[in-house]
């Protein structure tokens, strides 16, 4: 059964709004500047496959992106609308790519990853987790993408795994990560590498929104 596509207020404000009729099926996200909604349809017989949507369209359709024989999935665009980060199981094992966007040209890899990509607010590099390690690339782009250095940033704690969601996201200073976690939340420090701590760790940190928004009372 197709899902629908709606738009609401951060603060909870006014009614949603119809976007889109037929929603893609799992990880719906937006591309930075709200035009692209980026989704994977789960009806064909390789489903997951990546599919979009233009928002500013008018006549919003869905589209598909990548289909293939394997899984194609956690698809994130770039903040300037050209590339798409994503991550696939082709050859048996999961590893994140990026190429152009809207149309899909020649695939760059970026590395085995046991997590989907994530985009720097800026752009100029991809986060992925490998190993229970926070990992950055940096990236270059322009006509092509090149790829540079890659680090190794810090252990990320104890994260649900899932190489269908991507369970962490970053805030939109660049600093700050949030991660879902498996609910053994240990707080002993978290092991920062090339002199980039110290990492902290808030848990529950959704109940201390809660209670600065007054909902907690």
């Amino acid at each position: 059964m197709a899902t629908r596509g709606l738009s609401t207020a951060a603060d909870g404000s006014g009614d949603s709004e119809e976007i889109i009729a037929a929603a893609p099926g799992r990880s719906n996200t937006l591309s930075p500047e709200g035009k692209w909604l980026i989704g994977e349809g789960d009806g064909a017989a390789t489903s997951p496959d990546i599919v979009y949507a233009q928002l500013d369209a008018g006549d919003v359709q869905l589209k598909t992106y990548l289909r293939a024989d394997w899984h194609e999935e956690d698809g994130e665009v770039s903040s300037d609308g050209r590339w798409l980060a994503y991550q696939t199981n082709e050859g048996g094992t999961h590893a994140n790519y990026i190429r152009s966007f809207p149309e899909p040209g020649p695939v760059v890899r970026l590395s085995d990853a046991n997590q989907g990509p994530l985009w720097t607010p800026t752009g100029d590099a991809v986060f992925y987790v490998r190993n229970d390690v926070m990992v950055r690339r940096d990236v270059r782009r322009g006509e092509a993408v090149e790829l540079g250095e890659e680090t190794e940033l810090f252990q990320v704690p104890d994260m649900r795994g899932s190489t269908q969601y991507r369970n962490y996201d970053i805030h939109p200073d660049g600093d700050r990560f949030l991660f879902v976690s498996n609910g053994n939340f240990d707080e002993e420090p978290v092991t920062a590498f090339h002199g980039i701590g110290p990492v902290v760790i808030v848990a529950n940190w959704f109940e201390e929104l809660k209670q600065r928004m007054g909902e907690g009372r």
